[in-house]
């Protein structure tokens, strides 16, 4: 949460007239890239995980068919 604070004083930062012209345009693309960073880690864990089966992926199948 405190780094979700900071990044956002950040960002209202770089949007006041106090932050240099390039500012804005730091702020955007940091956001964009952000969001682009967050939506991929969210499609990669949306993927279906590997199940093994255990009659044929371990030791088991090893044993019965010798």
């Amino acid at each position: 949460m405190r780094t979700f604070l900071i990044l956002g004083a950040l960002f209202f930062f770089l949007h006041s007239s106090w932050a240099p012209t390039w500012g804005q345009y730091v702020a955007n693309w940091g956001l964009l890239l952000a969001a682009l960073g967050w939506l991929g880690g969210m499609s990669s864990k949306s993927k279906i995980r590997y199940q093994r089966n255990r009659y044929y992926d371990n030791d088991y199948y090893d044993q019965q068919h010798r």
